[in-house]
């Protein structure tokens, strides 16, 4: 009896040295650190928030939230403190020589909020006069002016498109929508291949013409019509055929990403993540020595969060937001594309969201989800949508000849006995109504392969 009390003692006084190491040494793992990529954040309302959180190091960290684009954001941006005053100072990244003027939280997020209402004002199919709008109105052979920021956007998405040979397409919403996915709650039934062949016909984002144009001899009072004229730069969009439309929603949100980091930039800040429905930019470190930890989220199949305004975890759900990869990012965008958020499930077959712009059927090719690394936010968010209907061998070999550029394509295998019993792991009981009214319950074993480019961080 002593022997067992004087083993407990010992045993105690080895977790308490332990705990106190621990503490020293700061081995917790900061759980703050973790951002989930391509996850459904909590609803913020319509009023957006700051919240303050401090480093041990004597640093604070500034986090601004709110929505756009039909979905949120969090912003992270490190406030650096003057020890010698104990007044708060940039984030350890303003060049010598410039004195900039210390703005507080609440301007800096007022900036924020202007330059994503700017980039709606861009982007958004759902704003009547925003230059995309503007331009899905015209005919074909008018010319339609843009800023330099959406003509650079355009720019990017001309590249997208003729690196993967068409797997991106930012005019396939008619295609989208075709398939029951533009509309919430819409009653749907598979069209034709005759009804396909036919939208097929007036997609295509060849059928857009790119031109830079340059301010020349412009009539004064003209000038408001044209976007940033200020700049003496800008560009101007035509249809090649009068059906055709645009809808960068496969890149809108990545390009806020790089807009809004671009914002902090300017504004002297070098330490700070910025994230916009599960697009990621991580700039620089949270605290000297400690990067930005992005996590990708567990690509498992679960209510489709676009059905509901509020999103309450229930014991499926949590499962969704556990994490599959974790990884360090420093001066690196991440975006991730899954077909796992929003799906339909009609007779027991399940359709992607993401539509080949080839073919003009949902994606089937077992990819569940693919994560790309990249200089820029808009590139990655654009080309993680092309791997998804580009497949797994063709979109390594792509990723693996293009420089500053890696991915992770994580591919799902269901296995079933006679029985429809399960074996394996990553067991997940679904049951629920499709959209024909069925009940789909069937228990299913996932298992993920996933594959990678050559210098894709490892766990």
């Amino acid at each position: 009896m002593k022997e067992n009390i004087s083993t407990k003692i010992k045993l105690i006084s080895i977790l308490v040295i332990l705990l106190l190491l621990a503490i020293k040494f700061n081995l917790f793992i900061d759980t703050s650190n973790y951002l989930y990529a391509n996850q459904n954040p909590s609803n913020f309302g319509d009023n957006a928030k700051i919240k303050e959180s401090f480093n041990k190091d004597g640093n604070n960290i500034e986090l601004f939230t709110g929505n756009t684009m039909g979905t949120t954001y969090h912003i992270k941006v490190v406030m650096q403190m003057d020890k010698s005053s104990g007044r708060e100072g940039k984030s350890g990244g303003q060049e010598e020589g410039k004195n900039k003027t210390q703005i507080t939280p609440s301007i800096l997020h007022d900036l924020i909020k202007e330059k994503l209402k700017q980039v709606n004002q861009s982007m958004s199919v759902y704003i009547k006069d925003s230059e995309i709008s503007l331009f899905n109105k015209s005919h074909k052979g008018e010319s339609i002016n843009i800023s330099p920021e959406f003509h650079g956007v355009m720019v990017s998405a001309q590249k997208l498109y003729t690196m993967t040979k068409g797997a991106w397409d930012g005019t396939v919403k008619p295609l989208v929508d075709l398939w029951g996915f533009g509309t919430r709650d819409q009653k749907f039934t598979e069209p034709s291949s005759k009804i396909i062949k036919a939208y097929l016909q007036n997609t295509g984002f060849n059928q857009i013409l790119i031109k830079n144009e340059v301010a020349k001899n412009i009539d004064s009072d003209k000038s408001s019509e044209i976007p940033n004229i200020g700049n003496k730069i800008f560009g101007t969009l035509e249809k090649k055929n009068d059906a055709i439309t645009l809808d960068l929603g496969s890149i809108a949100k990545g390009f806020g990403v790089d807009a809004v980091a671009q914002l902090l930039k300017s504004q002297g800040y070098s330490n700070f993540l910025v994230e916009i429905g599960g697009e990621v930019f991580a700039s620089g470190e949270k605290k000297e020595g400690n990067p930005w930890i992005v996590g990708i989220s567990n690509p498992i199949k679960g209510e489709n969060p676009y059905k509901s305004t509020k999103y309450d975890l229930d014991k499926e759900q949590s499962e969704i937001n556990q994490v599959y990869h974790a990884l360090p990012l420093k001066n690196k965008a991440l975006a991730t594309s899954g077909d796992y958020r929003n799906f339909k499930i009609i007779n027991g077959k399940t359709y992607s969201h993401i539509i080949n712009p080839t073919t003009g059927y949902p994606v089937d090719n077992g990819v569940v989800s693919v994560s790309v690394i990249a200089d820029n936010c808009t590139f990655a968010d654009g080309l993680a949508t092309a791997l998804m209907v580009m497949g797994h061998e063709k979109g390594v070999e792509l990723v693996n000849t293009l420089e500053n550029v890696e991915c992770l394509i994580v591919v799902q295998e269901e296995k079933f006995d006679e029985n429809n019993n399960v074996h394996g792991k990553n067991i997940v009981d679904r049951g629920s109504n499709d959209d024909a009214g069925n009940n789909v319950n069937q228990k299913k074993s996932i298992k993920f392969k996933d594959y990678r480019s050559r210098k894709f961080p490892l766990p």
